[in-house]
């Protein structure tokens, strides 16, 4: 029994632990960031993997002395050096692989993911080289130390089969375990929030990449579907989990409105008309459309959705702009659509483009090829929120560029992304393409905000 209570202390103490050292290793990198420029790039990585390698360490580390305290051998840990084991550890890795290959496969073949190949054989090589080597160093932490001291303690606590599931139920659950998606400013006490989420089950929405539609059919039998506004109506995934009644709240974008940027207008307008913000901003494109007004519920649904990784909503943003193309008819007159680069930072810190993912939701539904990657930011850009009118235009000045300029010469493209203001964004990535010979250029966003006159 005194086994199992120092095995409990030891898994206790590393989540526990790594929660509350998280914030301190955070103020740390940042303390060296800017004391010494290599280390800008780990300046940037979202907080929750700070969580996780210090769960890391501190795992390994404890290993330590719960092995001492138990007094294993490398035989209990399985670690003996003998030709039948190696001949074992074969067969394990390639079953192992194939295990995985299978519901990869199925997720492709669903439509739960898209296989997409990198533009080259050297990125390819160099993916799947971080890949295998990924996959080496997680099998000798996570396999040969972890869950083989896990399995040692438990084996010499009670009976070989207790040892296997017992371990084998531990080793599941911790990568279920919720992982803090933390917005804002990290400090020392934002550990005790960490550690009391980690019970939670948010993390099981992954299996929805994992399994496919049969993995989505299992969780929701075992966990009912439920509205993620109102908490209290029955929704269905494949609508984003947003129910009926507060689809309701969802104001389309109808006319009048602005000819050129899509700015929606008061009142009886019956002609055509360009809005005095378009006629200050000389912008890039030719027109600009959106699905929905920003009101408080796109607000709401678009921040979680790009902030707190919120995917199941993608089926409802793409959904409203998939029916608002439609209904404009959006034709094969257009050669391809262009999501909205993030800066290589931002895109690690975030670890997704919510432009990217849009636009390969409706590109996939209306047949139409997804150009990812064709426009990069070639610098970092300080948020537009408080920036003024003409403060906006300057920040993304020539922040943009096309890879392959002979390649969009007198193609008719869309630009793709979740929220247009003023359009001073969209204008600059307008105009990488314009340089790069396109000879339309139209954009489509989820929803239109409008842009305080105070900041005008």
């Amino acid at each position: 029994m005194r086994f199992l209570g120092a095995l409990g202390l030891y898994i206790v103490t590393v989540f526990i632990g790594g929660a509350l050292a998280a914030p301190w290793l955070h103020s740390i990198v940042q303390w060296g960031a800017e004391q010494f420029a290599p280390l800008e790039g780990l300046a940037y990585q979202p907080f929750h993997r700070y969580v996780n390698r210090c769960f890391m360490v501190l795992a390994v580390v404890g290993l330590w002395p719960v092995a001492k305290f138990a007094q294993l051998t490398l035989k209990d840990a399985g670690w003996e050096r003998r030709a039948e084991q190696w001949k074992m550890l074969r067969t394990g890795l390639s079953v192992g692989f194939v295990t995985l290959a299978i519901p990869a496969v199925a997720c492709v073949v669903a439509g739960g993911c898209d296989l997409r190949m990198p533009d080259s054989f050297g990125i390819l090589a160099r993916h799947f080289g971080n890949a295998i080597g990924a996959a080496i160093l997680v099998s000798l932490l996570e396999e040969a130390v972890f869950r083989g001291v896990v399995f040692g303690v438990l084996r010499k606590a009670g009976s070989f089969a207790l040892a296997v599931g017992l371990s084998s139920g531990i080793y599941a659950l911790v990568h279920f375990f919720e992982r803090s998606r933390h917005e804002g400013d990290v400090v020392w006490s934002l550990g005790r929030r960490v550690s009391s989420q980690l019970g939670r089950t948010g993390e099981v929405n992954k299996l929805n990449l994992i399994l496919g539609k049969t993995g989505e059919a299992a969780k929701h039998f075992l966990y009912p579907s439920v509205c993620q506004i109102c908490e209290a109506n029955r929704a269905v995934s494949d609508e984003g989990l947003i129910c009926a009644d507060c689809r309701e709240g969802v104001r389309p974008l109808t006319s009048p409105y602005c000819g050129t940027c899509g700015m929606p207008f008061e009142g009886r307008i019956s002609d055509a008309f360009e809005c005095a913000n378009c006629r200050e901003m000389n912008l890039k494109f030719d027109f600009a459309q959106s699905a929905v007004i920003a009101n408080e519920l796109l607000r709401d649904v678009i921040h979680r959705y790009k902030y707190r990784r919120e995917l199941w909503f993608e089926p409802f943003l793409g959904g409203l702009l998939l029916d608002a193309m439609r209904e404009a008819r959006v034709d094969e007159a257009w050669d391809a659509f262009v999501p909205e680069p993030l800066y290589p930072v931002k895109l690690r810190e975030r670890e997704f483009n919510q432009s990217t993912r849009l636009a390969q939701w409706i590109g996939k539904r209306l047949d139409r090829p997804v150009w990812d990657g064709f426009l990069t930011r070639t610098r970092p850009t300080p948020t537009q929120t408080a920036l003024t009118r003409k403060q906006r235009l300057e920040n993304v000045k020539r922040a943009f560029v096309a890879k392959s300029p002979d390649r969009a010469r007198n193609r008719s493209l869309i630009i793709v992304d979740d929220v247009l203001t003023t359009g001073a964004t969209t204008s600059a990535c307008a105009d990488a393409l314009r340089k790069a010979g396109a000879a339309r250029i139209g954009v489509w966003t989820v929803a239109r905000a409008s842009f305080s006159p105070d900041l005008a």
